[in-house]
């Protein structure tokens, strides 16, 4: 048992530095591209098991308790359209933007007839022309852009998409506190990264198991939302965390 303990902590360990030389060594245009690749290569995404489940408990609680009951919605980052088609269902207009070629190519065909739906394939932090009276960040897409100032410079243009006071429904992983190997990790990465220019690497960040996420500890995304100008209607941890915001009056 002591044996097959070490062998996995040693294992943990040089996968947190692999992880961590990722993220030190390539530029967030290479993790975009890893976390691109992930998406377009996966059937669970893609197929329709997944896209007309419809919403989920708490985004039907979220969208139904903030909502207005009509109206233009941008869905960013949609994939292949379960968020998309649900809103049109109950009898929204729907702009739904993916950067991923397939899925957006699946999102085309699953709204194809949906008039009131338009899509387009655009990158994950792309606002488009407005006013929307609501907004859904795909499910868990927060967590993919990396880097806060690039997260904040997106929730900042749209911002001026969005009606004055209009909410917005952001999903994302979290943790309720980061550990020491995620902060050995990210300064490690730092250490490769910052010397050559590019930005700090955050704790939380991690290229494991797949695909770039960050995990946030509870605070963390209002924190970015609030420096952005938006202001906190809610903020759940469970069953999956997510938080309501409303774009500036």
């Amino acid at each position: 048992m002591a044996a097959r303990y070490g062998l996995t902590r040693t294992l943990e360990i040089v996968e947190r530095g692999v992880d961590a030389l990722t993220l030190g060594l390539f530029s967030d245009a290479w993790i975009d591209a890893l976390t691109a690749r992930f998406y377009s290569r996966s059937s669970h995404y893609l197929g329709d098991e997944h896209n007309l489940r419809g919403l989920l408990d708490w985004e039907a609680a979220a969208i139904e308790g903030h909502f207005p009951p009509r109206g233009r919605v941008l869905v960013t980052s949609a994939g292949a359209g379960r968020e998309a088609l649900a809103l049109v269902a109950r009898g929204y207009e729907v702009v739904a933007t993916e950067c991923v070629p397939a899925l957006r190519a699946r999102l085309g065909e699953n709204l194809a007839g949906a008039p009131s739906a338009t899509v387009l394939l655009a990158p994950p932090d792309f606002a488009p022309r407005g006013p929307f009276a609501a907004c859904v960040l795909g499910w868990s897409a927060y967590t993919h852009l990396a880097g806060r100032a690039r997260r904040e410079a997106f929730l900042a243009r749209l911002a001026r998409e969005l009606a004055p006071g209009a909410p917005v429904l952001i999903s994302y992983l979290g943790v309720p506190q980061h550990g020491g190997g995620a902060r050995a990790a990210a300064a490690l990465a730092s250490a490769l990264r910052v010397p050559f220019g590019g930005r700090r690497i955050e704790v939380g960040e991690t290229t494991l198991p797949a695909c770039f996420h960050r995990y946030y500890m509870p605070g963390e995304v209002a924190a970015e939302t609030r420096a952005a100008g938006y202001r906190v209607v809610l903020e759940a941890q469970y069953p999956y965390h997510h938080i309501v915001v409303r774009a500036p009056e």
